[in-house]
């Protein structure tokens, strides 16, 4: 994995452009594949268009039969696995991580000319498809009512159906991975996807702060003392929130005294 300041800056921008969910799942595909050349993901792309042979206007319920024929929505992951968040990969093996096949559903339907944007709901991401909320991992349409069954009030509920923009979902992906290295201590690509969801926040201070306060915790996870300290000040320095602020500046104090071990 490699995340250079090129490709972080190409976060930035991607994260600040509307529809560009597809770009920046294309380029979390090339942390993890450094060597991925995008134009064979975007040829994958358009052959399972040209494959589906469905017509220039159409309808959302016919695309998502289409692309059930093509084999999305029949596979449940057993074991979650980076390559399930690499759209490359999902375009090629019909299957992934809900958001990833989201990414896949969202330019099928804005090449048909359907209204499509993503919902960041809590535990599992949905698409909207013009009027109607599709699970991706099934390809199927979903309920509010069903929706319910996640034990949140109504409030909370429309809260979490408003539309994601392409910063969520991208913040969204990396969290994915940034977990799974986290769970395998693998520092050093957590720091990495760190790095390059700072970089799509740096105009969101209270989102950058957060994101300190994280870098501050891998960073003694690893020994680095002095790093840490300086990323709980640099989460201070912006943070509005007086209990992040207050968590950052006693995570500091924890640390003093303590010697670096780097592991």
């Amino acid at each position: 994995m490699s995340a250079n300041t090129t490709l972080m800056d190409e976060f930035a921008a991607a994260a600040g452009r509307q529809d560009s969910e597809f770009e920046l799942a294309l380029l979390v595909a090339r942390l993890l594949e450094p060597e991925l050349q995008p134009q064979a993901v975007d040829t994958a792309l358009r052959d399972l268009l040209n494959t589906m042979r469905l017509p220039g206007q159409t309808s959302a319920a016919d695309l998502l039969q289409a692309l059930r024929v093509q084999g999305f929505g029949q596979h449940a992951l057993q074991q979650v696995g980076v390559q399930h968040s690499h759209v490359g990969w999902v375009l090629e093996h019909k299957q992934g991580l809900p958001i990833a096949l989201a990414v896949v559903l969202m330019a099928c339907a804005r090449h048909y000319g359907l209204n499509s944007y993503g919902i960041n709901f809590p535990g599992h991401f949905l698409v909207q498809v013009d009027d109607g909320l599709v699970d991706p991992l099934r390809m199927q349409p979903v309920t509010t009512a069903q929706l319910q069954d996640s034990g949140l009030s109504d409030a909370e509920l429309q809260q979490f159906l408003q539309p994601a923009s392409p910063q969520a979902l991208g913040l969204r992906m990396l969290n994915n991975l940034k977990a799974n290295f986290i769970n395998q201590q693998q520092w050093q690509y957590a720091l990495e996807l760190l790095d390059c969801q700072l970089a799509m926040t740096r105009t969101d201070t209270e989102m950058a702060a957060l994101l300190q306060f994280e870098r501050g915790e891998l960073w003694e996870q690893i020994g680095a003392v002095r790093v840490a300290k300086d990323a709980y000040e640099a989460c201070m320095a912006t943070a509005t929130n007086t209990e992040l602020v207050n968590k950052a500046n006693a995570r500091i104090a924890g640390l003093d005294g303590i010697d670096e071990t780097l592991h």
